[in-house]
């Protein structure tokens, strides 16, 4: 008797034959049709309703692709596309899952600048813990809740038998090991609140494992498994929760983009139909109310046709805008149309600087105040020559504007200059090099009461200060014997937006700083940190990256906070609770230098990101994702903004970060610091 055949392998590579036979299991073979001798009889033939999976000719197409150009593909998808890809069929499922192809779901985590996940997780269940919405307890997708310490996805109803406050399953275990639970077992609080809450599945398989376990040794490596591993997950899951977070925020204004993209069509249609000035002067409100529009609030692309159905009541909207055709006020008219080209002009001169220099440029750049204060443009804005038409006004001032940049920066150098090398001279300090870049060199506010106690404002950051750049709007009007800048306060005012740095009023003066005092507390700063006082630039301090800890404000056994060289220079005029400290001993007496390794590990905590702020390249407006996506289509009318073309991100970091001894391991206080990634313990 023959041996009974083998069952055929199936390559596990041919994906196209993995569809195949899945699509042919679930499909129900139809019975043959019976013979019988006597006459058929008529039947009515229905629609027969097709069982099982339907077939799908894009998938399949892509099924049959070379593996080579899949996996290249495959490398530029997202974690969730990948995961999504993985559920559309056997083959693909098959395919992605190998161990072997690890690489493409490392890959797609860079592409998404994901952080590893643990080595206890594999990179397809850590794509799951992220992007899918079911319940790891029932499947359900309905408010499921990532709890980022265990980690796993619960449900309510889950959450009330998956999580327990009571670990006395294991306390035995504990005792045994000489350890807390705490430390082993994985627990979190719900939404931050309320008793540590106990992770069930993981009570018991710590529970089942350990009574497999017979020798001393191996337990103990158990235990110092399980401790490892809490700890990993105690430090990656902050950074998760954030990293998530941000991630939402993008979807939101990806799909808040489409939303406003018919209006920015809409727009340029407006503009064509000649509802410039009209556009021009709309304030936010009005242009937010534009776009909330029913016709054109949709994601639908606004075409010839659908431009003709809903025209009407756009213009119908527009035309409470409409002014009238004798105007009221000559003057006021002719100064606001043109001083809204200024503006439009500003925001090109912005745009012209390379994407580098954007961030830059509406910091510490020119800014509108600025040049309607000038009598070139004053002079313009002001000319009734009929010659004069909306084109000839905004081509004149695109071509004053660099000019007129150029001079008032190297106005404000040269004031700033002066003032450094006299407090150098007056200090006896022989520097080298440009003194505005020196480390010692920093100015102090005098304009306002609150300000005089901040002694490190630095060119050319004092260009962004806020008592010389910042005026309130609210304070009322300039005096009324001068009409031009009455009409831009108040042009100002009825655009309420993006001018909060109006300087008319405020411009910068030089008699408003003065040489901060204090120069030998730095040069003894740069001293410590290694660096020569007379040559040591403020990048110079930067990239030295000593970091220093007071003895005097905090001791060994409560933990200390961990200063760069800026915060050392605020430390010294103020103790930590906000009271003035005089101080009666030698600066580098009480200030103690961190060895190198635990200063690399306080920088890179420093390096956090916390939060994100994104400022428009044309503007100086500045919120988070949505508001600045919605901001240049609506005020500027950029369909589809684009980062580092037409906006930049600046990053908040974590700004004090702590050391804490091991005595202070148990430490709620301490623990709490480190889990959110603003402290650590060591030996010091």
């Amino acid at each position: 008797m023959p041996p009974p055949a083998k069952k055929a392998r199936l390559d596990h590579r041919d994906i196209s034959n993995v569809l195949h036979n899945d699509q042919i299991a679930n499909t129900k073979a139809q019975p043959q049709q019976a013979t019988s001798q006597g006459p058929r009889r008529a039947v009515v033939r229905t629609k027969h309703q097709p069982v099982g999976r339907q077939s799908r000719p894009k998938l399949r197409k892509l099924e049959q692709m070379p593996l080579d150009i899949l996996y290249e593909i495959f490398q530029h998808l997202s974690p969730r596309d990948l995961l999504n890809l993985a559920r559309t069929s056997k083959g693909f499922r098959a395919e992605l899952m190998l161990r072997s192809n690890a690489f493409l779901w490392k890959a797609s985590r860079a592409l998404a600048e994901l952080p590893a996940p643990p080595e206890c997780m594999s990179e397809p269940a850590f794509a799951n813990l992220l992007f899918c919405n079911h319940c790891h307890g029932c499947g359900k997708t309905s408010q499921s809740q990532i709890l980022w310490p265990i980690p796993a996805r619960y449900c309510r109803d889950c959450r009330q038998s998956k999580l327990s406050i009571d670990p006395s399953v294991i306390s035995g275990i504990m005792s045994e090991a000489a350890v807390r639970v705490e430390d082993v077992v994985l627990h979190t609080r719900i939404n931050g609140k309320g008793a540590e809450l106990f992770h069930v599945p993981e009570l018991d398989v710590i529970g089942t494992t350990w009574e497999t376990l017979q020798d001393i040794d191996t337990k103990r490596q158990f235990i110092k498994e399980r401790i490892e591993t809490a700890v990993l997950w105690n430090e990656l899951a902050p950074r998760l929760a954030r990293w998530l977070r941000d991630y939402q925020r993008l979807l939101d204004a990806d799909k808040d983009v489409l939303l406003k993209k018919r209006c920015v069509a809409a727009l340029a249609k407006l503009r064509a139909e000649g509802w410039d000035n009209e556009i021009d002067m709309m304030t936010w409100g009005n242009l937010v109310r534009l776009s909330n529009l029913k016709q054109l609030a949709s994601k639908a692309e606004l075409t010839d046709k659908s431009w003709r159905d809903t025209r009407s009541e756009v213009i119908q909207f527009m035309s409470r805008f409409r002014r009238p055709s004798a105007p009221i006020n000559e003057y006021r008219d002719r100064v606001r149309s043109r001083l809204r080209l200024l503006d439009r002009a500003l925001w090109d001169y912005r745009r012209s600087k390379r994407p580098e220099n954007a961030e830059y440029e509406t910091e510490c750049g020119i800014r509108f105040g600025d040049l309607a204060a000038t009598k070139e443009v004053q002079a313009l804005l002001e000319d009734q020559s009929s010659d004069l038409t909306r084109d000839v006004i905004l081509t004149r001032l695109e071509h004053m504007i660099p000019s007129l940049a150029d001079t008032w920066f190297e106005q404000c150098k040269s004031s700033h200059l002066s003032i450094a090398q006299a407090g150098l001279e007056a200090a006896g300090v022989a520097a080298v090099g440009e003194p505005l870049n020196l480390a010692i060199v920093s100015f102090q506010c005098l304009a306002e009461p609150r300000c005089r106690m901040e002694l490190n404002l630095r060119w050319p950051q004092t260009l962004s200060h806020d008592c010389f750049r910042d005026a309130n709007l609210v304070d009322g009007p300039p005096p009324r014997a001068n009409k031009y800048e009455e009409e831009v306060w108040k042009y100002l005012q009825e655009l309420g937006w993006d001018h909060a740095k109006w300087t008319i009023r405020r411009r910068f003066q030089a008699d408003a700083l003065k040489f901060a005092k204090g120069i030998e507390d730095r040069s003894q700063i740069v001293s410590l940190c290694g660096l020569d006082p007379t040559t040591a630039t403020v990048q110079d301090m930067n990239n030295q990256g000593a970091r220093f800890v007071c003895s005097i404000c905090s001791s060994p056994e409560t933990g200390r906070v961990i200063c760069d060289w800026t915060r050392m220079l605020r430390h010294e005029k103020t103790d930590e609770n906000g009271f003035h400290r005089q101080r009666k001993d030698a600066l580098g007496n009480h200030w103690v230098r961190l060895p190198d390794q635990l200063a690399a590990q306080a920088r890179s905590l420093e390096s956090t990101v916390t939060w994100k702020e994104y400022t428009c390249i044309w503007c100086h407006h500045s919120t988070e994702i949505t508001g600045i996506r919605q901001h240049l289509q609506l005020r500027h009318e950029k369909a589809e903004p684009k980062l580092g073309v037409d906006y930049y991100c600046c990053e908040q970091r974590i700004r004090e970060v702590s050391i804490y001894p091991e005595s202070l391991l148990q430490d709620p206080e301490a623990q709490a610091t480190v889990r959110e990634g603003r402290g650590f313990f060591a030996r010091f």
